[in-house]
């Protein structure tokens, strides 16, 4: 009964903003901090920036792009002799601003590697699958579902009850 009270109060406090669709647009801040990577991130942005869906922002926004890369030829070990291109990782995160502190990993995070172009739209086509409108949905659903735990919890009474008023 409790809970079920406290997820009612949750999507009226936050529902029309956190559970409804997507917009038509959405913020992405790309993060990179090494020269390889910020050319793979420059490219990957003009990438998603070219679509109607996204916009490219300068600041913490929904979605964040986190891509670090390292030219092959610059890893010296047995495993990367004779090759060339980039390896790299990235991550996205779902910060939903009504929701903050939390936010959500999306997909997998995984390592992969190849020639600058092929890395470039590996990137994009795994940022694209990963932020669809149904990823995102149920990304706000484990969110609130993460809140509605934390405010059940009698230790954060207080600091729940203080988003009633």
């Amino acid at each position: 009964m409790k809970k079920t009270l406290l997820v009612s109060f949750l999507l009226a406090l936050f529902g029309p903003n956190v559970l409804a669709r997507s917009s038509s647009n959405l913020a992405v801040h790309v993060i990179s901090e090494t020269q390889d990577s910020t050319r793979v991130a420059k490219a990957v942005s003009a990438r998603i920036d070219s679509t109607a869906r996204y916009t490219i922002v300068d600041s913490k926004s929904l979605l964040s792009l986190d891509i670090m890369c390292f030219e092959i030829e610059k890893i010296i070990s047995n495993a990367t002799q004779g090759m060339d291109g980039y390896v790299c990782y990235n991550s996205v995160v779902f910060r939903p601003p009504q929701l903050a502190p939390f936010d959500s990993m999306l997909g997998t995070q995984q390592i992969i590697a190849g020639k600058f172009a092929d890395i470039v739209e590996r990137i994009f086509n795994k940022f694209v699958s990963e932020t669809s409108d149904e990823k995102l949905e149920l990304a706000r659903y484990e969110i609130t579902q993460r809140v509605a735990y934390f405010c059940g919890d009698p230790v954060h009474k207080s600091v729940c009850e203080q988003t009633k008023r």
